[in-house]
């Protein structure tokens, strides 16, 4: 009875620090809205699990696929991208196009965001016919019910 008593404690013991371990992990947000200060730029995405695989000496990397919008001003576009946490950073790359008449401009950006720190940096580029613009932006969250979207 006593060896009994001691695997069931061994066992809960194992699963509940197993389970405090696996919970400090940093998870991705499954939302947020991102602004870069002082402007009126908001990038406004949610994220869903996708696949995941082993790598770095057999460890589990999870992918999540991102979905969302930016906006400034009367302007916003669709983006989709991908991404995956790199410790405490969220890493992920955001792409959309923004058209005004004939005119279209192609958004591409790869985002560092700390989900502890709450802020970020992006590396942003905007591509239009005959013209690339490079710009490096820091990034704070921001509540999603303060967003407006055209």
């Amino acid at each position: 009875m006593k060896k009994l008593v001691l695997i069931i404690f061994a066992i809960v013991f194992t699963l509940s620090v197993t389970g405090f371990a696996l919970a400090g992990r940093p998870k991705a947000p499954k939302s947020m809205c991102l602004t870069v200060p002082p402007t009126a730029v908001v990038f406004s995405i949610v994220t869903k699990p996708g696949g995941s695989m082993k790598i770095n000496g057999n460890q589990s990397v999870k992918f999540y696929d991102i979905q969302g919008i930016f906006s400034e001003g009367p302007a916003s576009a669709p983006l989709d991208g991908s991404g995956y946490m790199d410790g405490d950073v969220f890493r992920f790359h955001l792409t959309g196009v923004l058209s005004a008449g004939s005119n279209a401009t192609t958004i591409t950006a790869e985002v560092y965001y700390d989900v502890i720190q709450e802020s970020g940096t992006m590396n942003i580029m905007f591509a239009t016919v005959g013209s690339v613009g490079l710009r490096t932006w820091p990034l704070e969250a921001m509540p999603c019910t303060d967003v407006t979207i055209p």
